[in-house]
């Protein structure tokens, strides 16, 4: 058996242009930022998942702009909290919160796990999706109109945060499905991947404490929460998790972190 040493060294170098290929790949996938146009293969997916943070970076300075600015111009709570909560999609352009409804219909069909598989798979939407993202939406919204100046730093790095679980369940849970795009993406990536994806994770949870250590800890832990649960939910029902069940959790993550900081923050007045 090789040492680790020696395994270490079998692995390709880190190049520069890989490195790019990836972070415009990822910002390419994953929102709807103008980047200039680039080839996709082995060489983009290598590092993509690590770059998925980025988008939430993108999201979080936006976030707190758009907050900056409803402040400034004396916006109502229920208008501001609609901007704030229309932001991701506006960014992303709802590549999540598709994969959530597509699951969300997957999930409550209770049928058996191929035919859940094959549910994603219909592009047509169902009724148990309606009604799962009507709820999203307006736990979402709801939760927007509380948000102060007191939070607004631990929300908007929640955005970084889920991308980095996102991107860790993406890695280390198994696939449901033999083909993809998860699959493809994951398949060419560098082994080296999840320990820093992990490592970007564990970054954002202290900058996220450090910011302040009662709302940054719920918000951590709420995360892992749903993460362990998110995991254990795609083996028994699933087999494994696909592109769709990745949208799906990280729109579940963010809502139940932004809910903890919300909650946590209105608990702690009443104390």
């Amino acid at each position: 058996m090789p040492s680790r040493k020696s395994w270490r060294r079998s692995l390709p170098p880190l190049k520069v242009r890989s490195l790019v290929k990836s972070l415009i790949a990822a910002l390419a996938c994953y929102s709807r930022l103008p980047v200039p146009k680039t080839e996709w293969d082995e060489q983009s997916a290598r590092w993509m998942l690590c770059f998925l943070p980025v988008v939430g970076l993108v999201l979080a300075l936006f976030c707190r702009l758009l907050f900056l600015l409803a402040e400034t111009l004396q916006l109502g709570n229920v208008f501001g909290g609609a901007l704030l909560a229309a932001l991701p999609v506006l960014v992303t352009g709802g590549i999540h919160l598709d994969g959530f409804l597509d699951a969300s219909d997957a999930i409550h069909s209770w049928k058996s796990r191929e035919e859940k598989l094959k549910i994603m798979e219909d592009p047509h939407i169902g009724g148990f999706a309606v009604i799962a993202g009507l709820v999203l939406v307006l736990l979402y919204f709801g939760a927007f109109t509380e948000v102060d100046d007191q939070i607004i730093g631990v929300v908007a790095a929640g955005y970084v945060y889920s991308r980095c679980l996102s991107a860790l369940g993406a890695l280390r849970i198994p696939k449901a499905k033999k083909d993809g795009m998860l699959r493809d993406t994951t398949d060419s990536t560098d082994k080296r991947a999840a320990g820093i994806v992990a490592g970007e994770a564990a970054a954002t949870a202290l900058v996220m404490v450090l910011l302040s250590p009662l709302y940054g800890l719920a918000a951590v832990l709420s995360g892992v929460a749903v993460y362990l649960w998110y995991r254990q939910m795609v083996l028994k029902r699933f087999g494994g998790t696909t592109g769709d069940l990745a949208g799906y959790f990280l729109c579940l993550c963010e809502l139940v972190m932004l809910l903890a900081v919300v909650l946590t923050e209105k608990v702690s007045v009443i104390l």
